[in-house]
C-alpha cells in the first residue's frame, strides 16, 4: 500500500506533473485521432477513464498538501474529488458557455478543451503549493506478481469471461464456478495466512468487480427499471449537447446522470449503455473498499474485510444497484464522508474541505441519500452537543482545573474531549 501511495501522490512535484502532462497529451491526442477517424481499440477508453477519474483529484490532493494517507485512501479521495469536480465544472460550462456563443457546451471539444485548461491551472497551483514536498521511495514490483495477487486479479477476469460465454454460447459454467470461488476467499482470510493482510483491500475490490460485472455484463442492453429513465435523460444531454435544467423530473436534477455520464461517454468515446454497464459499476466497486477502510480504523483488518464482504454478499449490491446509476455515485460520496470523519491524521481545514466537497456532491448525485444523510448529520450534531453538555457538567462538578506537569493550573475547555469533529454546526 505504501509503495502504491507514493507512486500516486507523493512523488517529487516535477515528476508528478510530468506524468499528469503525459496523460493529458495522450488523451487529447487519442480524441483528436478519433475525430480524424482513427480509433485505437480500448486505448482511448482507458486513457479517458484515467484522465477523468484520477487526474483532477490527484491535483487537488497536491493542492491540499494531503500526503501519506495510504494507497486505499489516496485512490478513494482522488476518485471522489475528481467526480465532484467534473459535475460542478460542467454545470458551470453548461450554464455559462451558451451566453458566450457556444451553443453546444456538452460536446467533444468544449468538454476536452475546458478540462485541459482547468487542469493546467490546477497543475500550476499545485506546483506553487507543494513544490517543496518530496519523498524517497523504492518500489517492490515483485510483490505485484505474487500468486495471491494474480489469483485475486483473476476474479474479475473470470467474471468478464463468464459473461461473454453466456452472451455468445448461452453457457454459464464459469459464472457457476466463480460464486463458490468468491465464497472461499473469506474462509482463506479468516482461517489461513495464504492472503496477507496488505492484500485485503485488493481482495475487496476484485470481489466487488467480479460480483458486479457477473451481472452487469450479461447482454448488450441495460437491464432493470430505473436505469432506462436514467439513460433517457443522460442521452438527452448527449444528443442535444446541452442540459435542459427546466425539465421538471427528479432524474433530470441529478448531475451524476446528466453531467457525469455524458462526460465519460464523450471523453472515452463510449456509448452511454457501456458507460452505465462498465464505468459506473467500476466506480461503485470503491464503496465496499471505502467500507473496509472505515471499519479498519475501528476494528481489526480481518473483521473489516468481513464487514465489507457482508455488504457485497447482499444480493441487492450486485443486482438492483447496477440499475441505479445515480445511487451508485451518491453512495461512494457517502462512504467518503464517513472515511473523512474517522480519519485521525487529517487536520481540521482539510477535513472540512473534503466533507464540504463530498457532501455537496451527494446533494447533486441523489436526492434520497442527501435527505437521509442530512437527517443523520443533524442527529449526530445533537449527540455531540449533548455529550459536550454532559462532559462539561461532569467536569465542573468534579474538577474545574487540571494540574500540568510543572505544577501550573490550566482551565479545561468544555467539550475539548470531543476532539476534532467533522460534523459541526457550520458543516
Amino acid at each position: 500500500q505504501g509503495t502504491l501511495s507514493r507512486i500516486m501522490n507523493d512523488w517529487e512535484i516535477k515528476r508528478f506533473l510530468g506524468v499528469i502532462g503525459a496523460v493529458q497529451l495522450a488523451t487529447l491526442g487519442l480524441v483528436g485521432l478519433s475525430v480524424l477517424g482513427i480509433d485505437i481499440p480500448a486505448l482511448r477508453q482507458v486513457a479517458g477513464f484515467i484522465y477523468l477519474t484520477f487526474i483532477p483529484g490527484l491535483l487537488l490532493l497536491r493542492i491540499l498538501k494531503l500526503h501519506n494517507p495510504g494507497a486505499v485512501e489516496t485512490v478513494l479521495y482522488s476518485v471522489g474529488l475528481s467526480l465532484g469536480f467534473i459535475m460542478f465544472l460542467y454545470l458551470f460550462v453548461n450554464s455559462v458557455y451558451p451566453h458566450i456563443g457556444i451553443d453546444k457546451p456538452i460536446s467533444t471539444w468544449p468538454l476536452i478543451s475546458t478540462m485541459a485548461i482547468v487542469l493546467l491551472i490546477l497543475s500550476f497551483v499545485s506546483y506553487k503549493r507543494d513544490k517543496g514536498f518530496s519523498i524517497l521511495s523504492r518500489s517492490s514490483w515483485h510483490q505485484m506478481l505474487s500468486p495471491p495477487v494474480l489469483s485475486l486479479i483473476s476474479l474479475p477476469l473470470l467474471s468478464v469471461l463468464g459473461t461473454q460465454l453466456v452472451n455468445v454460447y448461452h453457457n454459464n459454467i464459469l459464472l457457476l464456478i466463480l460464486i463458490p470461488v468468491i465464497a472461499l476467499i473469506p474462509i482463506l482470510i479468516v482461517f489461513t495466512k495464504l492472503i496477507p493482510q496488505q492484500l485485503y483491500p485488493l481482495a475487496v475490490i476484485t470481489i466487488a468487480l467480479a460480483l458486479l460485472y457477473h451481472q452487469a455484463l450479461i447482454s448488450n442492453y441495460l437491464t432493470g427499471y430505473d436505469i432506462h429513465t436514467e439513460y433517457y435523460f443522460a442521452n438527452l444531454v448527449t444528443t442535444n449537447s446541452l442540459w435542459d435544467a427546466t425539465i421538471t423530473n427528479p432524474y433530470n436534477a441529478t448531475l451524476s446522470l446528466v453531467m457525469l455520464a455524458p462526460t465519460y461517454s464523450i471523453a472515452c468515446g463510449m456509448e452511454l449503455t457501456w458507460v452505465f454497464k462498465i464505468i459506473y459499476p467500476l466506480l461503485f466497486s470503491l464503496v465496499p473498499l471505502g467500507i473496509y477502510q472505515v471499519c479498519s480504523r475501528q476494528i481489526s483488518s480481518k473483521f473489516a474485510f468481513l464487514a465489507a464482504f457482508f455488504f457485497m454478499s447482499v444480493a441487492t449490491f450486485y443486482t438492483e444497484m447496477i440499475s441505479l446509476a445515480r445511487q451508485e455515485i451518491a453512495e461512494l460520496f457517502l462512504v467518503l464522508i464517513l472515511l473523512v470523519i474517522v480519519s485521525k491524521s487529517m487536520n481540521r481545514l482539510r477535513r472540512t474541505i473534503l466533507c464540504l466537497v463530498f457532501g455537496a456532491s451527494i446533494v447533486i448525485s441523489h436526492y434520497s441519500i442527501s435527505y437521509i444523510f442530512m437527517f443523520s448529520a443533524i442527529i449526530v450534531l445533537l449527540i455531540i452537543f449533548l455529550s459536550r453538555r454532559i462532559s462539561a457538567s461532569g467536569s465542573s462538578k468534579e474538577v474545574k482545573t487540571a494540574t500540568t506537569l510543572n505544577g501550573n493550573h490550566q482551565d479545561i475547555e468544555p467539550g475539548s474531549v470531543t476532539g476534532n469533529k467533522a460534523v459541526t454546526l457550520g458543516f
